[in-house]
C-alpha cells in the first residue's frame, strides 16, 4: 500500500494534501531513487513530548543568551525581550522551516505553516509518544539511531526511542570544568584521571559507542600539547578559587575574570582531552567532536576551526592508541578541510548533521567530501531535538539529496549504477552501523 493510500484510508487526506501532492509530485527531480535504501541516523538528541512552538521558544532563550552580556546593567531584561521577539521570527524564517512545512504537509495531508505542523503533533501527543517515535522511524525505513545521553551517568539512557533501535553516546562535558576536580573531592590531577578513567570504563562497560566532546561553545576544539608538571600547577592555581560567573549555554560553564586562571584552565582541559583521547582509544570509543558554525549566535567560528586538528590526529599517543574521530555537522563552513582530513586519515570520520535539515547546504558538503574522499567515511544524521518528525525530515532529505548529487556522479564522474548505490549504503547506513557497532 502506497503512503497516499495508506493515508487517506485514515482520512488524513484533504484538498490541501492533494495539492501539496502534485506539487511535489511536478517537482521531483530525476536523481537515483534511494527509497529502498535503509537509514541510520547517528546524531540524535532525546525526542520531547512538545509541539514544534514549544522546542523552538525553548532555543530562543539559549540565543539571546548568547548576545546579553553576562553581568545585569540597566535595561537588559528589556533588551532581552526586544532580541526574544527579533529571534523568533529569524527561527520560522529559516530555509530549513520550508521544506520542513512541506515534509509534513505530504505525509500528513496539513497545511504548510507551523500551524499546520503542531496541529499534527497536537494530536499525536494526546496518544503513547513512544508508538509515535517508532511510527517515524518505520515511515522512513530509519533502522537505528546513535543517541546523545542528556544524564551525567555514564549508562544507558532511558529514551522514547524503542530499546532495541539506538546506541548512545556520552557528553564528558561536566569533567572537564575546572569546578569538577573540587565537586569530586580530588586533590592532584592523578586523583581527577582516576576518576575520568573510572567513568569511562563504566561508560564503555554500559555499551557506549562514543564520547561527545561539546567545547566548541566556549574554547577551541584543538588542543595543545602540555606536560603533565604543567597541567598539575594549572590545576593547583584555579581549583580553590570559585568562579566569576558562569555561562548559561551549553553550561553552566564557570567563568574566570583573571586572563590567567582562564588560561590555566584551558592548559589543564588540553592535558585532560588527550588523556581522554587516549583512553577512548584503547576502550573502542569514537571521540565525537562538534565542529560547525551556523544558526547559534553562540558559536565561533576560532573555535570551531578543524584547521589545526591534524596536529592531534598526528599526535603519537593518540596514533598508539589508534582512536577513531568523528567530526560532526560536516565542519561547515570548513567542510572542504574535513573533506582533506577525511581523505588523509582513515581514523577520522564525518556526519552531516544538522544540515541535513538545510538541505542546499546539505547538498555542497556532501559534493566536497564524496568528490574527494572515500565514501566509507561519511554518515546521515539530523541533530534532531525534541520533536522527532524532524528524524524522518532529515532522513527525507538525505535520500533526496544524495540520490540527486549520485546521479551526477553518474552522468558526468566516471561512476556506475552500482558505485552509486555502493555510496548511497555507505552514507545513508552501513558505515554507521560499522563505525558505531550497531547490531544488524
Amino acid at each position: 500500500m502506497s503512503r497516499r493510500t495508506f493515508l487517506k484510508s485514515f482520512g488524513l487526506l484533504g484538498p490541501a494534501s492533494v495539492l501539496s501532492s502534485r506539487e511535489s509530485a511536478a517537482q521531483t527531480p530525476g536523481g537515483l531513487d534511494l527509497s529502498d535504501i535503509e537509514v541510520i541516523d547517528v546524531h540524535v538528541h532525546p525526542p520531547q513530548p512538545m509541539t514544534l512552538r514549544q522546542s523552538y521558544d525553548g532555543w530562543n532563550s539559549s540565543f539571546v543568551d548568547a548576545l546579553l552580556p553576562a553581568y545585569d546593567y540597566p535595561q537588559k531584561e528589556e533588551l532581552r525581550e526586544k532580541l526574544g521577539g527579533i529571534f523568533k521570527g529569524h527561527l520560522y524564517r529559516m530555509p530549513r522551516q520550508i521544506g520542513y512545512y512541506n515534509y509534513m504537509a505530504r505525509v500528513y495531508g496539513v497545511e504548510p505553516t507551523l500551524e499546520g505542523f503542531d496541529s499534527v503533533l497536537e494530536k499525536k501527543l494526546k496518544g503513547d509518544f513512544g508508538e509515535y517515535v517508532a511510527s517515524i522511524l518505520d515511515r522512513e525505513k530509519i533502522s537505528s539511531v546513535v543517541l546523545q545521553s542528556r544524564s551525567s551517568e555514564p549508562r544507558r539512557p532511558e529514551s522514547a526511542i524503542p530499546r532495541d533501535r539506538f546506541v548512545w553516546t556520552y557528553s564528558i562535558g561536566d569533567l572537564i570544568q575546572p569546578t569538577w576536580p573540587r565537586e569530586q573531592e580530588a586533590q592532584e590531577l592523578g586523583d581527577v584521571l582516576e576518576r575520568v578513567d573510572f567513568i569511562l570504563n563504566r561508560a564503555a562497560e554500559n555499551e557506549c559507542r562514543g564520547i561527545k566532546i561539546p567545547i566548541a561553545y566556549y574554547r577551541p576544539i584543538v588542543i595543545e600539547a602540555v606536560e603533565r608538571k604543567d597541567a598539575e600547577r594549572a590545576l593547583r592555581s584555579f581549583r580553590d578559587v570559585p568562579p566569576s560567573g558562569q555561562r548559561a549555554f551549553p553550561g553552566p560553564i564557570p567563568l574566570y575574570d583573571d586572563p590567567e586562571l582562564t588560561k590555566a584552565v584551558h592548559v589543564y582541559q588540553d592535558y585532560l582531552l588527550k588523556h581522554m583521547y587516549v583512553r577512548a582509544g584503547e576502550l573502542g570509543l569514537k571521540v565525537v567532536i562538534h565542529t560547525a558554525v551556523g544558526l547559534h549566535p553562540g558559536l565561533r567560528f576560532d573555535y570551531n576551526s578543524p584547521v589545526d586538528m591534524y596536529h592531534t590526529f598526528q599526535n603519537d599517543d593518540v596514533k598508539r592508541a589508534y582512536t577513531e574521530f568523528v567530526l560532526i555537522h560536516t565542519g561547515y563552513p570548513y567542510h572542504h578541510h574535513v573533506a582533506a582530513l577525511l581523505s588523509q586519515f582513515p581514523n577520522v570520520y564525518t556526519d552531516v548533521s544538522f544540515y541535513a535539515k538545510f538541505p542546499g547546504t546539505l547538498e555542497e558538503t556532501m559534493k566536497a567530501f564524496l568528490s574527494l574522499a572515500p565514501s566509507e567515511k561519511v554518515m546521515h544524521g539530523s541533530d534532531s531535538n525534541n520533536v522527532p518528525e524532524e528524524i524522518g525530515y532529515c532522513a527525507d532529505n538525505g535520500r533526496r539529496v544524495l540520490g540527486k548529487l549520485l546521479s551526477e556522479f553518474r552522468s558526468y564522474y566516471g561512476w556506475t549504477e552500482k558505485d552509486c548505490r555502493t555510496a548511497a549504503r555507505n552514507v545513508l547506513s552501513d558505515n554507521a552501523r560499522r563505525i558505531y557497532r550497531i547490531p544488524a
